[in-house]
């Protein structure tokens, strides 16, 4: 029996109002499965959204055991897949993690930003591919010809690239995740029907499910913890940086890239 390290009141809300459903997907660092009623849930190494159970290094005996297709239920507080089983009963659950810690929206540095980009891009370069770098200047001529734009402009320019690049969240969605990450910290209005209609008709499964969770306010912990680094110092920026980029194979980078540019585009 695997247990989980954590568990976030949303997985164990979810879990509770549901039979079960299917995996779609098993990589390195996580497992991704849609339940009966169509929410992603994501089972990795570590607990990297209100829809995500962190295993730790148990991750490892889940991963080879569990296979797309394959069928999981949830039971007497537990998810079960197979002969693994990760905990979810009420005495492990924990309250939903404060973003106290993040500061008011302000305006911040360019150079702040720029420092943490290029740190970003140095600490995970050899994991993307020439797909990925080509997709990436894409959007950061998207972005960066785009001085203070309208939200709905800038929004509009990222999804032209949709379901571009590598990953089962191309990096191109995973860009447009950190970007709505930053407008949300901004307090910048748009328009979020688009989002949701062009990610679902141009990219893959994995990607519309995040895309739509981070529409409703559901943001990768780990995004937060950068945005408050900002404000700390290059110590801070460092440590958060090593968390975000662990997200997936490449999406950690793709998102702090989209989120920092978007930052950049409306700062001073």
């Amino acid at each position: 029996m695997v247990f989980a390290e954590e568990v976030g009141d949303e997985f164990a809300d979810i879990a509770a109002a549901e039979d079960g459903g299917t995996v779609l997907h098993v990589g390195r660092r996580a497992a991704h499965l849609i339940t009966d009623s169509g929410t992603l849930l994501m089972l990795g190494r570590a607990a990297i959204t209100p829809y995500s159970v962190g295993l730790g290094d148990r991750f490892q005996e889940l991963s080879e055991r569990a296979v797309p297709g394959q069928r999981f239920s949830f039971t007497r507080g537990s998810l079960e897949i197979g002969d693994v089983a990760v905990v979810l009963s009420e005495t492990r659950r924990i309250s939903r993690r404060r973003r106290s810690g993040i500061p008011s929206p302000r305006l911040f540095l360019r150079e702040e930003i720029e420092l943490a980009r290029n740190m970003a891009v140095l600490l995970s370069g050899d994991f993307v591919d020439g797909l990925g770098w080509s997709v990436l200047m894409d959007l950061e001529s998207a972005v960066r010809r785009l001085r203070k734009p309208e939200p709905d402009e800038l929004v509009g320019s990222l999804l032209a690239f949709s379901g571009l690049g590598p990953g089962m969240t191309p990096a191109s969605d995973d860009y447009l995740i950190g970007a709505l990450r930053a407008m949300d910290f901004l307090g910048l209005k748009y328009n979020k029907d688009p989002v949701t209609d062009t990610v679902r008709k141009k990219s893959t499964l994995i990607s519309a499910k995040i895309v739509e969770h981070a529409l409703h306010g559901c943001h990768f912990y780990a995004l937060d913890d950068l945005i408050a680094a900002l404000h700390t110092g290059f110590d801070a920026v460092m440590e958060s940086l090593l968390k975000v980029l662990r997200l997936g194979n490449t999406s950690g980078l793709f998102m702090t890239l989209g989120m920092l540019d978007t930052l950049a585009a409306y700062s001073e």
